[in-house]
This record gives structure tokens, sequence and C-alpha cells, in this order.
């Protein structure tokens, strides 16, 4: 019995410390992680910059170790159950910045890794106006339209996408309202408007005047009425047909003039000044 009791004493010994060596092997291999992801955010954080880092604090506001913190902590009293726990944490919150600053410094994820409305707006913005970083908005924004058509922010995706393109490649612009535009856009007279613009932008002038003509015969308001015959005006003279436009310019001043609503005022002042533009344009 005495031997029994005596053999039982030394297994719980021996488990009591392959259970501590399992538990300071578990917290030094986490305290390796740790230290690598502190390391890579460190290095991420200076990437692209000749300023020293800055010293980086967790989601708590307590400042995170150096490396060699981090180890010795391990080796102490990290190795109980709670200590080691709050390294896994501190682990966790490591690792999950170096992925955010991995994206932004070493490259983007494809889109095709963005799977909801929320994730590709929080990207976009992350992206913000980087002309360098046009055509991931690009990608970004077809691939919003692509997964989300009828979301409530879909016409404005749109009008952002289309607004990318007009400048340097109007015929794509057109291309993504013909594949997005039906379904981003429930309003017809609105999506009309649009795409006059890009019609237009594309020098199909005839086309972009019966959009809007067509936005012009729905308004509702005098102002609306007013906006689409003034840009009707403004196509004739992107297009060079002078006559046309002072004749469409003109008859914008003579109708609403005495309209005494300030939007109503910028518009009549703004067809005045395509006259002045007209008047130079017709003496070179």
């Amino acid at each position: 019995m005495n031997r029994l009791l005596i053999a039982l004493c030394f297994l719980l010994v021996a488990c009591s410390s392959w259970f501590a060596w399992d538990s300071s092997v578990d917290a030094r291999q986490a305290a390796e992680r740790a230290a690598r992801a502190e390391a890579e955010v460190m290095r991420l954080s200076s990437a692209g910059s000749s300023s020293p880092p800055i010293t980086r604090q967790d989601s708590v506001g307590t400042p995170i170790a150096d490396p060699v913190s981090i180890r010795r902590e391990a080796e102490g009293d990290a190795t109980t159950a709670p200590g080691l726990a709050e390294l896994s944490e501190r682990l966790a919150r490591l690792e999950d910045e170096v992925r955010e600053l991995g994206v932004r410094v070493d490259g983007r994820p494809a889109p095709e890794s963005f799977t909801t409305p929320e994730a590709i707006a929080k990207e976009l913005r992350g992206i913000g106006g980087d002309p360098r970083e046009r055509a991931n908005r690009i990608a970004l924004l077809e691939r919003f339209l692509t997964l989300f058509p009828d979301h409530p922010e879909a016409q404005a995706r749109l009008e952002e996408l289309i607004g990318e393109h007009l400048t340097e490649n109007p015929k794509s612009a057109l291309d993504d309202l013909d594949r997005f535009g039906a379904r981003a856009v429930t309003d017809p007279v609105t999506l009309d408007g649009i795409r006059a613009n890009v019609l237009i932008q594309n020098q199909r002038f005839d086309e972009g005047r019966a959009c809007y003509e067509r936005v012009r015969l729905a308004a509702t308001d005098h102002e609306g009425a007013a906006s689409a015959s003034f840009w009707i005006a403004h196509s004739y003279l992107s297009e060079g047909r002078y006559d046309q436009a002072q004749a469409g310019f003109e008859a914008l001043i003579a109708r609403y003039e005495l309209d005494p609503s300030q939007g109503m005022a910028s518009l009549v002042n703004g067809a005045k000044n395509q006259l002045e533009l007209i008047a130079r344009y017709r003496q070179h």
C-alpha cells in the first residue's frame, strides 16, 4: 500500500511538472509570435517614412512592450493560465494590426476578398483621393455595384465610378452606366440626367440632348427644367455650334431672369457667362 501511495505521489509530481512545462512552452511560443508581430508592426508603421516609428498602443491605451519584454514576461509570470490568456489576447491584437498595416503598406488584397458593403466602403475611405490608387478605387466600386446593385448607396457609388472614368476614359464611363445603371438608379429621370452627361462627354451630342430634353419635360419645378435647358445649350457650345448655344442661353435668360430664387439666379448668371465665352470664341 505504501509503495502504491509513493508511486501515485511520483506520478502527480510528474504530471504537475509536465503541465508547468507545457504552459511554459505555450507561453514562450506565444511570446515568440508576439515578438515577431510587434517587430512587423513597427516595420510596417515606419515603411515609406524617414521619421522614427512612434510608440504604438494597444486597443485599451496600454503601451505595447518591445519584443524582449514580451519574451521576459512569457518566461516569468505569464506561465500561469491568466498570464498566458492575456498574452494570447495581446498577440491577437498585434496580428490584426499587422494584417491591417500590411494591406496599407505592402499592397492591397484583391477586391474579391471584400464581401460586404461595409468592408468595401471602409476600404474606399482608406484609399481616399490618392491618384495612385485609382485602379483600386475603380475595382472596388465595380465590386460594390456587382454584389450590391440594390443597396441604398449604389447610385452614389455608380456616380463615383463614372467620375473616375469621365476625364480619362469616357467610353468606360458609358460602359459602366450601361452595366450598372438600371439597377443602381431607380428614378428614370435621374438616370436620364446621368446618362445625358456621359453621352455628351463621349461626343454623342444628339443622344445626350435627347436625355436632357426628357429631364426638362419631366421636371416638376422651374429650376429643374431650367437646369436641363442650360445643359442642352451648353452641349451645343461643346459641339462648336455657337448659334444654337447662344439661342439656348438667351432663351433661358429671357424666361428666368426675374426669378428671385438663388438657384435660378445662379443658372441665369451662368448663362450670361457662357454668352461672353461664345463672343470671345467668335472673335478668334
